[in-house]
């Protein structure tokens, strides 16, 4: 029971949130360096969605593609933390809407995670279109 506890407030604490974001921002951007370095492989990532591109070209790529998996992992902790603040948020209330604009916050970031990792999963773009010159 302790150790739940512990978790949990580990889980739902701000501090976690921002360390995970700093760790997201520090991958992304060695991230983007390396793609920057490295178009042979990172050059296709908007070709495809990006569960696609993990799948079938992200895995020929490892270790060059492992901060994009890292990324990927970094996303749904940060989106888990969100859910878990907010559920949190609303058990400690219990119906006062006092600080009804903290929670506000955290539903509106939580909405453009989980849209994201919906987006990343489902994709919306189409693989092999290919537009000529003047098309």
């Amino acid at each position: 029971m302790l150790l739940s506890r512990a978790l949990w407030r580990f889980a739902v604490n701000p501090v976690t949130f921002v360390v995970v974001c700093l760790l997201w921002c520090l991958d992304l951007g060695f991230g983007s360096l390396l793609a920057y370095q490295r178009p042979d492989i990172f050059g296709s990532m908007d070709a495809y969605p990006f569960a696609l591109w993990l799948r079938e070209v992200g895995r020929r790529a490892l270790p060059w593609s492992a901060w994009v998996y890292l990324l990927a992992a970094l996303t749904w902790a940060m989106t888990a933390s969100l859910a878990l603040c907010t559920v949190n948020w609303f058990w400690r209330r219990r119906g006062s809407l006092k600080g009804l604009g903290e929670v506000l916050v955290h539903l509106g970031f939580l909405l453009i995670f989980t849209g994201f990792v919906i987006e990343a999963v489902l994709g919306t773009r189409v693989h092999g279109v290919l537009v000529g010159p003047g098309e």
